[in-house]
């Protein structure tokens, strides 16, 4: 029975554990300080190139909400001519004036293919010249319907795809 109070008594002189404070985040080890300056000097430049990249595009963005403005448009053969100017415009915003301004009929279809993969397919390539001059030219206005719509989905393509200078 000595020994039960002797015990007790010692487990009453005990003090708690004392745990150490939590070792902080900060300041950090050199190597952090290392890596970090690696992920930030290989994140900048991604950054400024990104930036660049964005404002490059600007045209395309641009050329895409002409176009959504022109897919509002009811009046098909209105329609029509704005797609062909928008894809003109497009084209000389983005490549050398000399090189895109003269261009007309097969050699303009040949030129828009040989910057992008979207071949223009709604009808033969000569007659698409023949569309834009005479709109009216079609047998019948389900036909000239179906033209713009494809067409307007192929214009969106190319602005998409094309590859820049």
């Amino acid at each position: 029975m000595k020994d039960a109070i002797t015990a007790s008594a010692d487990l009453d002189k005990l003090n708690d554990i004392i745990v150490p404070p939590a070792i902080s985040w900060w300041p950090l080890a050199e190597g952090w300080y290392i890596l970090l300056g690696l992920a930030v000097s290989f994140f900048i430049p991604w950054l400024i190139q990104y930036y660049y990249h964005y404002r490059a595009d600007a045209y395309r963005r641009s050329a895409l909400l002409d176009l959504e403005r022109i897919s509002a448009i009811n009046d098909i053969t209105l329609k029509q001519s704005r797609l062909f100017q928008l894809l003109k415009r497009t084209a000389l915003s983005v490549y050398p004036r000399q090189q895109v301004a003269a261009l007309s009929g097969t050699k303009w279809w040949e030129f828009l293919a040989q910057h992008s993969r979207v071949r223009f397919t709604a009808v033969p390539l000569e007659r698409y010249s023949q569309i834009l001059y005479y709109p009216d030219s079609f047998d019948s206005s389900a036909a000239q319907q179906q033209f713009v719509t494809q067409f307007a989905s192929e214009v969106k393509q190319w602005i998409r795809t094309h590859k820049r200078v």
